[in-house]
């Protein structure tokens, strides 16, 4: 008779491993205000719309891309990714903004 691979002869699942996941990551304050200010300057910027909009977006993306560039060795390879998605769909809406004016 075969059992499945995640249960134990017995038939029982296996326990949950104890103590903390390693790659467990955890939000401190600082990064959480950060996020939310950001977030608050970024739709700021597109409801004044026009070039002040425009240019305070450009900002933001210039800003997270200065960050990129000087942690590029220090971030995993599939983050760095969707950083740089992020930069640029940042650039993306500057122009949008400017554009729509």
């Amino acid at each position: 008779m075969t059992t499945p691979s995640n249960r134990e002869p017995s038939g029982r699942a296996p326990r949950p491993l104890t103590g903390r996941r390693t790659g467990q990551t955890t939000i401190k304050p600082a990064q959480l205000v950060t996020a939310v200010v950001v977030l608050a300057i970024f739709i700021g910027a597109l409801v004044i719309g026009g070039a002040v909009g425009a240019g305070i977006v450009a900002v933001l993306a210039v800003l997270a891309a200065l960050l990129l560039v000087l942690r590029w060795d220090q971030i995993d390879p599939r983050i760095r990714i969707l950083r740089l998605v992020a930069v640029l769909a940042t650039i993306a809406v500057a122009v949008s903004v400017m554009v729509r004016g």
